[in-house]
C-alpha cells in the first residue's frame, strides 16, 4: 500500500531515521524504475503468437506495475513507463500519441496526489485510465503497423537511438538526520522482436573483417549453420569465436546503464508442432550472436527469450528479470 508522506518520513524512503543516528560512510540508494517498451514494428507483426505484444504490455502495466510501485518504497515513487520507437519516423508514420504512451509517477510533488492517482480518487487523470489509454494506443499502433510495417534497424537504434531521453542516469542525493541518501533509476527495456537484426544494408557491404557484420538475417544464420557443420567442430561457441563471427558492437555509453529483456524471439527452424527441423536451431544461433553482441556493446544485463506459450509464463519471466 502507498502511504501518505508525513514530516517524520524520509524523502523517498520507507526508513524512519533519527537525527541522532550515526552517518553511514556511503549513501543509501533508493532505487526507482524506468521501464522502456521497445516494439519491433517490422513484418514480424504478421505472424501469430500465443501471447501478443499488446498482452505483454497489458501484463506489465496491470499485474507487475502495482507490485513494483511499492517495492522497498512507501513514498515519493519516481517510476516511469514509456515506449521507445526503434525508428523515430514511426511516431509520425503511425500518428502515435506519445502522451498516451507514458505513465510517470515522478510528476507528483505531493504523496497524497500520487495516492489519489493510484486509487482513482483524482479529479483529473487516474492510473487505471492511463493504463487503458496506454494499452489502447499501443495496440492501435501495432494494428496499423501490421498492415504497413516500419523498418527495424536495431543496430542503429542501439548505437544512436538509445539516448539520454531513453535512459535515466540521473542521481539525486540528499541528507537526512546525518545520513546520506541518493535516488537512482534501474533502466529496464522490454524489447519485443523476432531476433533477426535489421540494418540499413546487407551483404558484404554491411560487414567488416569477414564475419563481423551489422545485421543478423535468416540467410546469415543459415550460412553460419552450414559452415559450423562443415567444420566438424563439436563446440559451436568455440567455432564462433575462432572464426571471428559476430555483430559489430554498438558504441553507446548509455548501454552500460541499461538492462534488456528480449521477448518474442522467433525460431523459424521449428515446425508447427514445435519440433526442430535443423540443428543447431535458429534460436541457439541467435542467442550466440545476440549474447556476444550485447556483451561487447557493454549492456549492463540482459536475458533472451523465445516466444512464450502463455501469459502466465510471460509474467513469470518479466518478474524474474526485474526481481519483483
Amino acid at each position: 500500500m502507498l502511504s501518505a508522506c508525513s514530516t517524520d518520513e524520509v524523502k523517498g524512503s520507507e526508513l524512519e531515521l533519527s537525527p541522532k543516528e550515526t552517518p553511514t560512510p556511503s549513501p543509501a540508494i533508493i532505487t526507482h524504475y524506468n521501464f522502456i517498451i521497445t516494439p519491433d514494428l517490422s513484418n514480424r507483426l504478421g505472424s501469430h503468437k500465443p501471447v501478443s505484444d499488446t498482452r505483454i504490455v497489458n501484463s506489465l502495466l496491470q499485474d507487475i506495475l502495482p507490485n513494483v510501485l511499492v517495492d522497498k518504497r512507501k513514498t515519493n515513487q519516481k517510476d516511469t513507463y514509456g515506449v521507445s520507437f526503434i525508428s523515430k519516423a514511426a511516431i509520425n508514420q503511425y500518428s502515435a500519441n506519445v502522451e498516451d504512451l507514458k505513465i510517470d509517477f515522478n510528476r507528483f510533488k505531493k504523496q497524497v496526489d500520487r495516492i489519489d492517482y493510484v486509487k482513482g480518487r483524482s479529479s483529473g487523470a487516474t492510473l487505471s485510465g492511463d493504463q487503458q489509454k496506454f494499452v489502447s494506443e499501443f495496440d492501435r499502433i501495432l494494428k496499423v503497423a501490421s498492415k504497413a510495417p516500419d523498418g527495424a534497424d536495431l543496430w542503429t537504434y542501439f548505437d544512436q537511438g538509445i539516448d539520454n531521453n531513453t535512459v535515466n542516469t540521473k542521481v539525486d542525493s540528499f541528507e537526512y538526520g546525518g545520513k546520506h541518501f541518493s535516488h537512482s533509476f534501474r533502466n529496464i527495456m522490454i524489447l519485443l522482436t523476432d531476433g533477426y537484426i535489421e540494418a540499413g544494408m546487407y551483404g558484404k557491404q554491411a560487414c567488416v573483417s569477414g564475419n563481423q557484420c551489422y545485421y543478423l538475417s535468416s540467410q546469415r544464420i543459415k550460412s553460419f549453420r552450414e559452415a559450423y557443420k562443415k567444420s566438424g567442430e563439436s563446440d559451436m561457441k568455440l567455432f564462433f569465436s575462432k572464426n571471428n563471427y559476430g555483430i559489430i558492437p554498438a558504441k553507446n555509453p548509455n548501454l552500460k546503464s541499461l538492462e534488456i529483456l528480449v521477448l518474442q524471439m522467433e525460431d523459424r527452424s521449428l515446425n508447427q508442432a514445435g519440433s526442430a527441423t535443423q540443428h543447431p536451431t535458429d534460436m541457439e544461433i541467435m542467442k550466440l550472436f545476440w549474447s556476444d553482441w550485447l556483451e561487447k556493446s557493454g549492456v549492463k544485463r540482459f536475458d533472451l527469450r523465445p516466444v512464450l506459450a502463455s501469459e502466465d509464463d510471460t509474467k513469470k519471466v518479466i518478474k524474474e528479470f526485474i526481481g519483483a
